[in-house]
């Protein structure tokens, strides 16, 4: 099933949003590894609303409001943000629902079957890294 039926005319759309190494810890930095976190995950849920927004405007070509949309369908995006350095999820929209969001890391990129993993640029190396560390690498196809 590529979206699952919630109700006859709204259709949830599961994204799945990693920020990789936007992430990682500076330890450089003079900020401290909490405040460098808060700060990389307040630009990291900006950056997944901009992506949300994008996905909004083309899905709405395709709802009920649409003229060419004789199906009647209306789009619910669920959303949430996956750490891969920590295996943390974050941040969900979409729904006050809890149940319809993964409940780990692992489900997150299994059972939960999102539509869309956006994986935000960067640094490959670190990327591999985690998926090492958390050893993901069976659950990526």
């Amino acid at each position: 099933h590529l979206i699952s039926d919630d109700t006859k005319s709204n259709l949830n759309v599961r994204i799945l949003y990693i920020p990789t190494a936007s992430y990682a810890l500076n330890p450089s930095s003079s900020n401290t590894a909490g405040k460098q976190r808060q700060r990389a995950r307040a630009d990291g849920k900006k950056r997944r609303t901009q992506l949300l927004e994008l996905l909004g405007e083309v899905l709405s070509l395709n709802s009920s409001d649409s003229p060419n949309n004789s199906d009647g369908l209306q789009f619910n995006l669920l959303a949430t943000t996956l750490d891969l350095d920590d295996g943390s999820l974050k941040q969900p929209v979409g729904s006050e629902d809890s149940s319809l969001f993964p409940e780990n890391d692992k489900a997150a990129l299994s059972t939960w079957h999102p539509h869309l993993i956006y994986v935000e640029g960067g640094n490959t190396f670190w990327l591999q890294h985690c998926i090492d560390k958390g050893d993901y690498s069976t659950l990526i196809k």
